[in-house]
């Protein structure tokens, strides 16, 4: 199994993802397919609702809004599925692949957000980490005005992608508040929704994505 880093080299903050709402109903768009996510957070972190609701909306907003002639209006629409759960397992600091398989195993929800994510197949300072293929992603907090397209390309590694070192590119590893294009490739997969079970591909053993 990959696992996919969004490492914080540079943070552009010129535009916005958009803003968030209060509804549970996402952009009422008719979308292609529509993904529940639930969310679960590190005791010791504060988030509430209505901030995992803007962010959600901004993941909308960055896969329905054509942001250049390259990019793809992607049929896809993320719903918060019920509260934020808290979980008390470890200090929410990621340091070792043993740190990552405990929560990714352990926790419940597709979104698990930690203090700090210091190892994803590497040592480093990572704002996600996901698996390539997977069920379910690991964040920290950030600028809101990236949290959307984080919490989005990690969703990407859990659908197969891999980054892609094109400018602008949601899946570029380098996070900036611009990077939200999406090719037809990438856009089925968002669309296809589902991951693959951790254990179906943790027989096989992790192996560690190090771009």
């Amino acid at each position: 199994m990959k696992i996919g880093c969004w490492v914080l080299v540079a943070m552009l903050l010129t535009g916005c993802a958009g803003a968030g709402s209060n509804s549970d109903a996402g952009l009422g768009r008719d979308a292609a397919s529509q993904h529940a996510l639930r969310v679960a957070h590190h005791q010791s972190i504060a988030i509430t609702r209505e901030e995992a609701l803007g962010i959600v909306e901004d993941m909308n907003a960055v896969l329905s809004i054509q942001d250049n002639a390259a990019d793809v209006v992607c049929g896809v629409e993320f719903v918060l599925s019920g509260g934020l759960s808290a979980f008390s397992l470890g200090t929410g600091v990621i340091s070792s692949t043993e740190d990552f398989a405990s929560l990714y195993t352990r926790v419940p929800g597709e979104i698990k957000v930690v203090n700090m994510i210091n190892y994803c197949g590497r040592f480093g300072a990572f704002l996600g980490c996901a698996p390539v293929p997977g069920e379910s992603l690991l964040v920290v907090r950030s600028s809101r005005r990236v949290e959307g397209a984080l919490w989005a390309h990690e969703y990407g590694h859990n659908q197969g992608l891999s980054h892609r070192s094109v400018s602008r590119a949601l899946m570029n590893p380098v996070v900036t508040s611009r990077a939200r294009v999406v090719n037809q490739q990438e856009c089925k997969q968002f669309e296809a929704g589902g991951g693959v079970s951790y254990e179906s591909v943790y027989v096989g053993g992790f192996v560690m994505f190090l771009e």
